[in-house]
């Protein structure tokens, strides 16, 4: 019996060992060695903000929201409204992995949900396919250019590099919730608060193709399933609710809307690029993304004529998000992005690319599934083999040559090129013959060009070596920025700070005495009525205790002028003046909505457990 279960066990090991050796090979191997300390959202955003997180975590904060040491150690309200749930894994990395930077848990951390990224695009896609088509497609999934080579080389985007975990794994549990498995509404409802807790955006945009992918396969259930996943999503939504609450009804106090680079509609693709990406990415987005929307065409093309109905119904569904994606990516959307404002919290329009990646994975597993092995196609000939390497070698050529800036510096011409190239190859019949297999040709010419294309564009990203002064380049991101300050403000604050508190009005001198996050606490001897300054951003949640001659009072605090600094009164003679930042009224409702989601979600286990599910054994 031993040796009978030796083989599936290792056939049940071979999907495991494939996506996890991909994935340590292309995303955790030439980080560790290289690194890409020239990646966009690296220097501006994580290597200041993530291992500050951990820091204060691991200081008794367990939920940092303000960074006390951000910007220069002027502070940052950065936890307000960025996602904590990749800080929070990237912190159980930081505890037994440290570095001077901070560079190696991030590492770890983008590798590991890069590997999980893959496994959970096999558990989702072996359900509505079979186990060797998910593997290839999960490897698909992994290996599109805007997943590896866009938001882990060259933006080192770990919200979005978690968020490619938790919507494969979202959309298996919407085939479970189809099938009446009890958990899977449970676990949908977790697994969505963790991707609101990453990416609250994704989340928003995901959250009706869930819905729209249950309701194609519902068929005359579709009420009851989407009552079922509506209860999910809204708990989910609960759960998470200690983050998104605050975050939306706080977004007023940032300086997201007077920053021209961070406005949804000056980032479509096929645009002059913005200020906030380099021109060579701009450009091999706008290939890569319309290449593989033609992979995703050439795929449904393909799986639309299955004879099982569900199928083909799924291919239109997918190659549906597919096209939408890509015209929320371009002005082509522009007036659905104006009909929901919710969308406008979206800066970078592109990230819809998330959707079409997904789309593309699905489209290409239902087409392989009906045709069975494509490269059949390539194979019974040395010379298809020759014709079929050689024009990849090509196609590549020109899917990267407006990233280098040589030769071909216009998308649109470069995407003409390759679509006029494939129609060439595809109409050949003297030498080769794929007359009866254009479509097909085309998809894996593609498929291969496009993951092929991602190792010159990751090559350019990781010769780029560190700077020395990488400490002396982290700063604030921008879209965090209190709106009490501006880049330039900012800027001078840095450089003119002398301590952590001075007297700028009146006389007197300033002693720190506590320096903790959300927790100043100052001495002050001031010979008359003085106001001073006390190097962190301001921010509305500050209050200012005043303790003088056994007396107790409130002071309100305001912004510098000049640099959106503290700023507040103190009577003459000795003061101890404690500043907190204070929990606002909307952290305390979401804080109340997510308890109370909790609880209901373990009222629900225990009613399951203890009456529902003793009833189920007794009737049968």
């Amino acid at each position: 019996m031993t040796s009978r279960a030796k083989p599936k066990e290792s056939r049940d090991l071979l999907p495991f060992t494939i996506i996890v050796g991909v994935g340590f090979i292309l995303s955790l191997l030439p980080l560790l060695i290289n690194g890409i300390f020239s990646a966009r959202d690296l220097l501006s955003f994580y290597l200041e903000a993530a291992p500050q997180f951990a820091k204060q975590f691991y200081s008794g904060d367990l939920y940092p929201r303000w960074l006390i040491d951000a910007s220069g150690g002027l502070g940052s309200p950065t936890f307000f409204f960025q996602g904590p749930l990749p800080f929070y894994i990237n912190s159980f990395f930081a505890l037994i992995f440290k570095d001077s930077l901070g560079w190696l848990p991030l590492v770890l951390s983008s590798g590991l949900a890069y590997i999980l990224s893959g496994l959970t695009a096999f558990l989702w896609l072996k359900e509505s396919t079979n186990r060797s088509i998910a593997i290839f497609a999960s490897l698909i999934y992994m290996l599109l250019p805007y997943h590896l080579a866009v938001d882990t080389y060259y933006r080192f985007n770990l919200a979005e590099i978690w968020s490619f975990v938790w919507i494969p794994l979202l959309l298996y549990l919407v085939l479970g919730i189809l099938k009446q498995n009890t958990f899977s509404l449970i676990r949908y409802s977790l697994c969505y608060a963790a991707l609101v807790l990453t990416e609250p955006s994704i989340a928003l945009i995901f959250g009706l193709v869930a819905f729209g992918y249950a309701f194609i396969l519902s068929l005359n259930k579709w009420k009851a399933i989407l009552l079922q996943l509506l209860g999910a999503t809204i708990l989910g939504l609960g759960l998470s609710a200690i983050y998104w609450y605050p975050a939306l009804l706080m977004q007023n106090n940032i300086g997201l809307k007077n920053d021209k680079a961070l406005i949804y509609a000056n980032n479509f693709l096929f645009k002059i690029p913005p200020n906030i990406l380099d021109t060579q990415l701009w450009k091999y987005l706008e290939v890569t993304t319309i290449l593989t929307l033609v992979v995703a065409g050439c795929a449904w093309a393909i799986a639309r004529f299955n004879p099982q109905k569900k199928y083909s119904i799924e291919s239109y569904y997918w190659f549906t998000l597919a096209m939408i994606s890509v015209a929320m990516s371009t002005p082509l959307g522009q007036l659905i992005w104006i009909i929901f404002p919710p969308l406008h919290s979206i800066f970078l329009p592109w990230t819809f690319n998330i959707l079409l990646v997904v789309a593309t994975t699905a489209l290409t597993a239902l087409a392989i599934f009906l045709t069975g092995n494509p490269l059949s196609v390539f194979i019974d000939k040395p010379i298809k083999i020759i014709v079929f390497l050689s024009t990849i070698f090509l196609l590549v050529l020109l899917e990267v040559l407006p990233l280098t800036g040589h030769l071909i510096n216009n998308t649109v011409l470069a995407i003409m090129l390759v679509l006029l190239l494939l129609t060439a190859i595809v109409y050949i019949k003297e030498i080769i013959d794929f007359s009866h297999y254009k479509v097909l040709v085309v998809e894996m010419l593609l498929i291969f060009s496009l993951v092929l294309s991602n190792f010159p564009a990751i090559a350019q990203v990781i010769s780029n070596k560190p700077n020395n002064n990488i400490k002396q380049q982290l700063s604030l991101a921008p879209n965090y920025r209190p709106r009490w300050t501006s880049p330039k403000s900012l800027t001078r604050a840095y450089f003119n700070r002398q301590n952590k508190a001075e007297v700028i009005a009146g006389s007197g001198s300033v002693i720190t005495k506590v320096w903790k996050p959300g927790n100043i606490v100052l001495q002050v001897d001031a010979q008359k009525d003085s106001l001073i300054k006390v190097n962190q951003l301001y921010y509305p949640n500050w209050v200012a205790s005043i303790v003088n001659q056994n007396k107790i009072t409130k002071e309100p605090t305001h912004p510098t002028k000049n640099e959106g600094l503290l700023e507040l009164k103190v009577p003459s003679g000795r003061s101890q003046v404690r500043l907190k930042l204070e929990t606002s009224q909307a952290e305390k409702i979401g804080q109340i909505i997510s308890i109370v989601s909790l609880l209901a979600l373990l009222g629900w286990l225990l009613y399951y457990y203890y009456w529902l599910a003793p009833a189920n054994s007794k009737s049968k």
